[in-house]
């Protein structure tokens, strides 16, 4: 158990004794519990979305609103072209669309380089 002994100083402010105590504490005793690596070990186990955007175009509304089943509307991507992963909106990697079984996948091409953080960004 913690000791404390007891002084009495006066407050700078108010002139009047103000009661300080020096704390004596125990010993840690190390049981071997060992560290997840520093603060990163609370999040890699975490899941982040990721989404992967194939392309994007801008019409009107009034055209959104004479969409149907079956229409087409045309990306601003070819045929064939890398896919964006994005990362809270931001772009962090390329690749290609995949089919792995009976879902749509994607082969990651390239790892963009990361922008650096300005102050205020974050």
């Amino acid at each position: 158990m913690a000791e404390a002994q007891a002084t009495e100083q006066q407050d700078e402010q108010t002139g009047e004794g103000v009661e300080v105590q020096d704390a004596e504490l125990n010993e840690v005793i190390d049981t071997g519990a060992k560290s997840a690596g520093g603060q990163i070990g609370v999040i890699l186990d975490s899941a982040i979305a990721i989404t992967a955007s194939m392309g994007k175009v801008e019409i009107p509304v009034r055209e959104i609103l004479e969409l149907t089943t079956g229409s087409v509307v045309k990306l601003d991507r070819r045929q064939g072209e890398p896919i964006d992963l994005l990362l809270r909106g931001v772009k962090f990697a390329t690749g290609r669309l995949v089919v792995v079984g009976e879902y749509l996948g994607v082969r990651i091409e390239q790892i963009e380089d990361p922008e650096p953080v300005e102050e205020g960004d974050v």
